[in-house]
């Protein structure tokens, strides 16, 4: 009897904590979004396409970790699983060394940068948004890092309050700009960096105890680096349109795609958090049965999932935000039909869902093979075709059809993946 009351409140506990993180993450697109909302309305399209073109840089600086950071997110649980605590105490020293370097130099780049725009006469809203830049070169190596510990090691319960913590702050500082403008919006991203690390770095459950070791450097690349390089290709893919708007039309034309960003950011934490959920159980699941097909059952929960949770929120986006940005934000009319066409591909993320097997599995080469042809794909289009690609709309609307290839391409090839006889 007191083993079977023992188990369940180890199982209602392990469902608490679930809740809480999960409903934690989906405070966090509907804060953002609201604070985003908030800072458009009061903040110029162009200062807005200032802001963007600027903190774009921190997804070019993601690999200089070299997937130390994906590889721990894995091991954690993959080698508690295999009942090996050393390992997982070197690794965690491992990874946060690299996190200090990677952190060191990614602000003293930043601060280079700074230096040679001051140099350059940049206007104030330029140099603000480099020093909110630094500031996150500084901070997100470490949070990284504190954040793959508490995943790997299923503490969401904790992670899910801390992140009800870090929104609230940001929910109460996002309203800044209505008082200060844009001054605001970098006051507001400033504190919820800094505060953000605070509290993963103030409630380690695995800290870190020495420097690591090469070995486990090694190991840690060797897992994390194709995780990396995939999650790297997909985040470039992610930003491609942003990208290619941001080098190629006035910064007034990124503003007012400021909406589809919105979207897109808000829209994709869901299915990084649902991941994120599984992530442990799935690899813990095959490290003991080490069958790839033990791993079917998730393709279908990862999509049913995020189905239940996306879908409601993008078919009432879809259909009111012409009418929200027309009565609250009319300086970024222009934007709203980029806007629709991003709403309708964030569907596409539903059915990506499942690449996170990739990387248990240890089987992304084939996936980096087809996002780098999807990659070269937009970019070499966009620049052959100048003429034709001339408006966000165009662009936009291309993304969504090289979205829906993709998605198509991860779900056949996680099915496939994970046949019985694999």
């Amino acid at each position: 009897m007191k083993f079977f009351f023992k188990k369940s409140y180890s199982k209602i506990s392990m469902y608490k904590s679930n809740m809480i993180y999960t409903s934690s993450n989906l405070f966090v697109p509907i804060s953002g979004f609201v604070g985003s909302i908030i800072a458009v309305a009061y903040i110029s399209p162009e200062n807005m396409g200032i802001y963007q073109s600027v903190l774009l840089l921190l997804f070019y600086t993601n690999f200089m970790h070299l997937g130390v950071f994906q590889g721990l997110n894995r091991n954690i649980s993959f080698y508690k699983a295999k009942n090996q605590p050393d390992v997982v105490q070197e690794q965690v020293n491992t990874s946060f060394t690299v996190a200090l370097f990677v952190s060191i130099i990614g602000s003293l780049g930043g601060v280079l940068f700074f230096i040679y725009e001051l140099f350059h006469d940049r206007n104030i809203y330029y140099l603000l948004a480099i020093v909110l830049l630094i500031i996150n070169l500084v901070v997100i190596p470490l949070k990284t890092h504190f954040e793959a510990t508490y995943r790997s090691s299923s503490q969401f319960g904790l992670l899910g309050k801390i992140i009800y913590k870090e929104n609230l702050l940001f929910a109460i500082t996002s309203l800044l700009p209505i008082v200060i403008g844009y001054y605001g919006k970098i006051i507001s991203d400033s504190i919820k960096s800094i505060y953000s690390f605070y509290l993963r770095f103030s409630n380690l459950i695995i800290k870190s105890n020495g420097v690591g070791s090469k070995k486990q450097l090694f190991d840690l690349i060797k897992v994390g680096f194709p995780i990396l390089i995939s999650g790297y290709l997909w985040g470039l893919f992610v930003v491609a349109d942003q990208s290619y708007i941001a080098i190629s039309f006035d910064k007034v034309e990124l503003g007012y795609y400021t909406l589809s960003k919105l979207i897109i950011t808000s829209m994709i934490i869901v299915p990084n958090s649902i991941n994120a959920l599984l992530y442990p159980k799935m690899s813990a699941l095959f490290a003991k049965t080490n069958k790839r097909s033990s791993l079917r059952q998730y393709i279908k929960k990862t999509i049913l999932i995020n189905a239940i949770i996306i879908s409601p929120i993008l078919i009432i986006a879809y259909f009111f935000v012409g009418d929200l940005v027309e009565s609250f934000l009319p300086k970024y009319i222009n934007g709203i039909e980029a806007a629709k066409i991003n709403i309708l591909a964030c569907f596409s993320l539903i059915i990506m869902s499942p690449a996170v097997i990739f990387g248990i599995l240890e089987k992304n080469k084939i996936y980096l093979i087809f996002l780098s042809v999807i990659l070269s794909l937009f970019w070499f289009s966009c620049y052959a075709l100048p003429d034709y690609f001339s408006t966000i709309l165009i662009v936009a609307k291309f993304k969504f059809i090289l979205s829906l290839i993709l998605s198509l391409f991860i779900l056949l090839y996680t099915l496939f993946l994970t046949k019985e006889n694999n």
